[in-house]
């Protein structure tokens, strides 16, 4: 939970003396998401016109598109993290 904490994944609350974790409200609006998705779908076609960019031990296509959609969340959230 610290490392979801320190990038701003989730959010800290005290509620009734409890602590409780939610989601970081950008990621649960409907229009950012929307948006992301579909930012994340034209990037994936993109990307998977290339399967000689996308590097794994594994040849077979499950193994790149999951590196491929691991490497495109990653890169969304960074950005969404103050540098």
């Amino acid at each position: 939970m610290p490392a979801l904490l320190d990038s701003g994944m989730v959010v800290c609350e005290d509620v009734d003396d409890e602590k409780i974790y939610v989601p970081q409200p950008i990621l649960t609006d409907a229009e950012f998401t929307a948006v992301v998705e579909k930012a994340i779908d034209e990037i994936y076609a993109a990307a998977g016109n290339l399967p000689n960019k996308v590097f794994v031990h594994s040849g077979k296509v499950e193994d790149i598109e999951a590196a491929l959609e691991n490497c495109i969340r990653a890169r969304v959230t960074l950005s969404l993290c103050p540098q």
